[in-house]
């Protein structure tokens, strides 16, 4: 699900996006005779925000958050995804 939102003049805007993944089978070679398991790997919610604003006709200041919620999940068994995190940067055009 994705919520978009932008200024009329479209000088600045939003978007909140949360995605939703159900608990999965996955397999585990966690045996030492390598005979793989299944394993049940728990679901997650995902949440993402995106932000810009126009400075000026050539410049814009943009940034997002990535997991909002900090939440510790794992696509593949025993790959732990990556935290929370944070970037923000300025786009030029010239």
């Amino acid at each position: 699900m994705a919520i978009d939102w932008h200024l009329p003049d479209n000088k600045a805007g939003l978007t909140l996006v949360a995605r939703y993944n159900g608990s999965q089978q996955d397999v585990a070679y966690t045996d030492p005779s390598f005979i793989p398991l299944n394993v049940r790997l728990e679901d997650y919610l995902l949440v993402n925000l995106n932000g810009r604003v126009e400075i000026s006709p050539n410049l814009e200041l943009f940034g997002r958050v990535e997991n909002i919620l900090g939440e510790r999940y794992e696509q593949v068994f025993s790959f732990v995804s990556a935290g929370r995190a944070v970037y923000a940067g300025v786009r030029g055009h010239f």
